[in-house]
């Protein structure tokens, strides 16, 4: 992470804002095995070394990971029934624990997508699980937007403030 860090240095602005859009939504698709909690912290600090508004890297880290994770949850919609019938899944999770989890995925939505926020590197399997065992576009939307905006907005901020306290 190092590596990258200096070599977003050395770019004027506005590609920095687009590397970090593209690690993140990478990220968030699962492609790249990296933690967006660390990129957007890395963000709040470079948006005080870059003099770009923390609020350019909210929005466009809340655009990217939004698109991904909503992806992955459509992906799950569309071929999660294949993965769950998959002679693979059926070896390692029982049906009963698996109607046992769909409960839980359908009433409690708000408690899986704010609990995934705590789990960084599996999120992306958390949403294609939530897709796949039927979580109504309806329940997701209304509770990952909110979700999501507060976990950016509160990295972002956190570490833009801490940035300037070292840098001051």
């Amino acid at each position: 992470m190092g590596a990258v860090l200096s070599y977003l240095h050395s770019l004027p602005p506005e590609q920095v804002l687009a590397s970090f859009a593209l690690l993140v939504f990478l990220t968030s698709l699962g492609v790249v095995p990296n933690n967006n909690d660390l990129t957007l912290a890395a963000a709040g600090a470079f948006s005080v070394l870059k003099s770009i508004p923390p609020v350019s890297f909210i929005v466009v880290a809340f655009c990217a990971i939004a698109l991904g994770e909503t992806g992955v949850y459509f992906l799950g919609r569309i071929a999660g029934g294949k993965i769950l019938a998959s002679s693979f899944f059926q070896k390692r999770v029982s049906l009963e624990r698996l109607k046992k989890i769909e409960m839980q995925v359908n009433t409690h939505p708000a408690k899986l997508l704010l609990g995934i926020r705590i789990v960084p590197v599996l999120r992306p399997y958390f949403i294609l699980a939530a897709g796949s065992l039927g979580l109504s576009p309806r329940r997701f939307f209304s509770a990952h937007p909110v979700i999501l905006g507060t976990y950016v907005t509160l990295l972002v901020t956190v570490f833009h403030y801490l940035g300037r306290t070292l840098a001051g």
